[in-house]
């Protein structure tokens, strides 16, 4: 399946966010892990 967004295996910048427990994870803590991140947009 090709890359839709072409961000497969890019760096990003560090960041922290709350995990479905409401523990803050940091990304670099996952470093030499493969992680995807899903982001959605709130309507209001």
């Amino acid at each position: 399946m090709k890359d839709k967004f072409q961000m497969v295996d890019e760096v990003i910048q560090e960041f922290s966010l709350p995990n479905s427990h409401g523990k803050t994870v940091n990304i670099r803590d996952l470093k030499g892990k493969n992680v995807v991140v899903i982001l959605f947009r709130s309507i209001k």
